[in-house]
């Protein structure tokens, strides 16, 4: 995309400007093999996938914590522009169901996430457009990959499963129009 300056006005009125996460999807980088691209900005409005059900729903804990960040930055003052993508999300319990999740999400190297916002968008993580055939390729500067924390908390506190999710691109992530009930059929 060509440098542009457009108009653009804050939302007003009683709009939904809530932050945080309600819930993700997930899958593996390398089980998407094409996306399809919609309007003007692009939206992906599917995904082509290497067999069924690879898309997993994670639900955590509505307290207030998930978020998805992306923190833009320039290694000098005419450097290149980037994006550090980073997730938080949480799931209250310890026990070994999240250890063995935690251990084998934390051993892959490249992941995709759909972030659904509380006011209901969906953004992609792992991701970037390409003009061609597939539309996509992997997160160009850093793999997005989890880094998962199990801790027992005090006894004031709740034990928890943590996943960070973080990786580096050089455009914002893209969203999706991709709902639940197609996911759970790809």
């Amino acid at each position: 995309m060509a440098c542009a300056v457009a108009t653009l006005n804050s939302t007003t009125g009683c709009a939904n400007n809530t932050g945080g996460v309600a819930y993700s999807w997930a899958c593996k980088l390398e089980d998407i093999t094409a996306v399809t691209l919609t309007g003007t900005p692009s939206v992906i409005s599917n995904f082509t996938m290497a067999s069924t059900g690879l898309w997993k729903r994670l639900d955590y804990d509505k307290n207030d914590t998930s978020r998805f960040d992306q923190v833009g930055e320039r290694l000098n003052e005419t450097g290149a522009l980037r994006y550090n993508g980073e997730a938080f999300l949480q799931f209250g319990g310890h026990n070994e169901t999240y250890k063995a999740f935690a251990d084998d999400l934390g051993d892959c190297c490249k992941l995709v996430f759909i972030h659904v916002l509380t006011n209901g968008k969906r953004v992609v993580q792992g991701i970037e457009l390409t003009a061609a055939t597939p539309f996509f390729t992997g997160a160009l500067l850093r793999d997005t990959k989890v880094v998962p924390s199990q801790m027992s908390g005090t006894a004031a506190e709740e034990a928890r499963l943590e996943l960070l999710v973080q990786g580096r691109t050089v455009k914002l992530a893209p969203y999706t129009t991709i709902t639940d009930t197609a996911l759970a059929a790809l």
